[in-house]
């Protein structure tokens, strides 16, 4: 059987090859296929390719270089390195998961790598032949190099394809070919429109196919991208970056310090000539300042890889090195470090139905006082500026912006569904789905923040807050949102506490017979649950369910399986997180009427059937684990894991949609 999707219903490129390009290959390269090995184009091919190949003397802005066949020493210091080391294995790998044909993954890659070449090289090259000439077996990278001789910081970039053969290559380019380095062709002259590209060799008959943002960068750049980037054999993983900042920051790093020191002066605009609010913004502009002066000697460098396993998934790590913590950042975020450990209880206790999770400790909170005394003295200047309020009113607000608890406090939020309410209108079904129940555990008693909730219920309810708002909304004043404390379910025993936010006359869908549309009104529930030294805060639109899953959670009841706690329990942790796609489909599988009414009623049919039936429900948890180290070399280290069961569940969706993209339409 053969398969074109791409010549279906649009001409070019097809929109599944643009949704599979831009969705599985990521943003480095649009797709291109591996081009086999084929014989050099005769004289007379390359002629009839209208190239003209001009020799010149000397390479054209470009430091003497070596032969075209030896190695050559990047042109400054490299600051980025980033390498996708094996493309094809890459797009096979994320390929199998969409169960779609061979046939149709090979046609819509050959037609993606042709509307890349067709978008940037189009008035300089031979489309289908150069696409041809462009090869994923060859890995694909992006360098950005530093010049420390130069008085001022000066950084070059480009990004560099192979190709599966460097002449049929050439042979494929009409522009004129100069060579402007040792084995460098740059393609085009220097007024010429499009991608600022060269051909370089690299030894034998590949090359490398080098662009950047000018041809002067290209010529630097083109010799050390084709034969002095490092070899492939010791990258394990397919895509691998690394980011070097230390030497710019030895030589740079005061020039940086003055530019990060002004930084006030780009508020300056911000001012409202209101002194309290103005003090206190400048206060803010220059606290920035010093905190990026400090963050950037603190800074030494990044690393991450991503690596795909047809079979295993993908795992991503990424780290990133500190020289210092000398900031208010690299303080906050090693703030963990000592407290790195076993999985926290309150996490083990969230429910079993939950679609994504996650734990860790929140900061030292003497840190963020200050913080909170600026922001409340701008949130002061505003009101007071605004009329808004009397000045008790004022300080009522800003008294909200403070740290809730006296110290360090584990944590563990969770997310999920319940059923749809029966008998629900549509506008409800809608902020059902989509709000669903959240829940949070903290390791504290429920003293202070049962305070907190009730002291922010009274503050939006003064009057001269009130009058403020009704008198902004105008019109709307009656669709403001009421926020009042209720009657806790008597499921959650003594000492438990109730808000409800409800939201007054939402519109509901058109009326069919042209009548004006009916309005409803959305109440969410907002519940606290003590436990001890512990708390369970909860929120969703279904109050009696939202109940019995708090009382579920503190009891220990239905808690989460091994089979998600497992990747948390295999060390020592800061924080982790999972999460599912049933958390982000859950939603459009609930709200139909809502992609009907977004999407008209065909579309929202093909995007409900590729949503329901996923091989795995959308369960397959993708694990992150969040890792901090306060000793020599300070590190704050991320890795994550998508198993294969969700790579099988998303290449369900997407191959149902391209299924039903090749389909005639009626």
């Amino acid at each position: 059987m053969s398969y074109a999707p791409a010549r279906v219903y649009i001409p070019g490129m097809s929109t599944y090859a643009r949704v599979l390009c831009s969705g599985l290959l990521g943003v480095l390269v649009a797709c291109a296929p591996s081009a086999g090995p084929q014989p050099p184009p005769s004289p007379s091919a390359s002629a009839s390719a209208g190239a003209q190949v001009v020799a010149t003397a000397g390479p054209e802005g470009a430091d003497a270089a070596a032969a075209p066949g030896a190695a050559v020493a990047a042109p400054g210091e490299v600051v980025l390195h980033a390498r996708w080391a094996r493309p094809n294995d890459t797009i096979a790998a994320l390929a199998s998961y969409t169960r779609l044909p061979d046939a149709f993954i090979a046609e819509a890659l050959r037609e993606g790598v042709r509307e890349m070449v067709k978008d940037a090289l189009r008035k300089i090259v031979d489309v289908p032949a150069f696409a041809e000439a462009l090869s994923l077996d060859a890995p694909i990278d992006a360098v950005v190099v530093a010049d420390l001789d130069s008085p001022k910081p000066k950084a070059r970039g480009a990004v560099s394809f192979g190709l599966a053969s460097f002449e049929r290559a050439r042979a494929a380019v009409r522009a004129e070919l100069t060579e402007v380095a040792p084995g460098v062709w740059r393609m085009g002259s220097e007024d010429s429109r499009g991608a600022r590209c060269a051909l370089a060799e690299s030894g034998g008959t590949t090359g490398k196919l080098v662009c950047a943002e000018s041809y002067k960068e290209v010529t630097k750049l083109a010799p050390y991208m084709a034969r002095g980037l490092p070899s492939t054999a010791n990258q394990p993983a397919d895509l691998h970056i690394e980011l070097r900042l230390k030497g710019v920051i030895q030589r740079f790093g005061g020039t940086f310090e003055q530019m990060a020191r002004g930084l006030p002066v780009l508020f300056e605009d911000m001012r409202i000539r209101q002194p309290l609010f103005d003090n206190a913004l400048m206060e803010a502009a220059v606290a920035l300042g010093d905190e990026a002066a400090s963050l950037l000697y603190d800074l030494d460098g990044l690393e991450a890889d991503i690596g795909v396993d047809a079979t295993r998934g993908l795992t991503a790590a990424v780290k990133i090195g500190l020289a210092n913590k000398k900031s208010w950042l690299a303080q906050t975020l090693l703030d963990g470090a000592d407290k790195q450990g076993p999985v926290p209880e309150v996490f083990q206790k969230l429910p079993r139905s939950s679609e994504g999770a996650f734990y860790g400790f929140t900061g030292n909170p003497g840190r963020w006082t200050p913080l909170f005394k600026v922001a409340g003295d701008m949130v002061k200047g505003a009101l007071q500026e605004g009329r808004i309020g009397d000045d008790a009113d004022r300080q009522a607000v800003a008294a909200l912006l403070r740290p809730v608890f006296g110290g360090s406090v584990a944590y563990a939020s969770a997310g999920g569904h319940f059923a749809p309410p029966a008998g629900a209108d549509l506008p409800n079904q809608v902020a059902d789905a989509f709000v669903g129940w959240e829940l949070l555990g903290l390791d504290e008693s429920s003293t202070a923040l049962a305070a907190y909730l009730g002291e922010a219920v009274k503050v939006y309810n003064r009057p001269g807050i009130q009058a403020a708002l009704k008198k902004e909304a105008g019109s709307d004043a009656d669709q403001l949102p009421t926020v009042k404390t209720a009657t806790p379910p008597a499921a959650l025993g003594k000492g438990a506490l109730a808000f409800e936010v409800t939201l007054p006359k939402v519109e509901g869908m058109p009326d069919p017979a042209g009548g004006p549309r009916k309005t409803t009104s959305i109440k969410a529930h907002l519940l606290l649950l003590p436990d001890g030294n512990r708390t369970w805060l909860g929120v969703s639109l279904q109050r009696d369910a939202l109940a019995k899953l708090m009382v579920d959670a503190k009891n220990g009841t239905d808690s989460l399986g091994p089979s998600v706690l497992g990747p948390f329990q295999s060390g020592r942790h800061a924080g982790g997180a999972f999460m599912t796609l049933k958390g982000i489909v859950g939603p459009w599988q609930s709200a139909a009427g809502l992609a009907a009414s977004m999407f008209g009623r065909r579309e929202a049919q093909e995007i409900m059937a590729a949503l329901s039936g996923i091989p795995n429900g959308g369960l397959s948890p993708v694990t992150v684990l969040f890792d901090q180290s306060d000793a020599a070399p300070m590190s704050i280290a991320l890795t994550a894991n998508v198993p294969r069961g969700a790579l099988e569940d998303v290449g369900s969706i997407v191959g149902k949609l391209a299924e039903r993209a090749r389909q005639p339409r009626p």
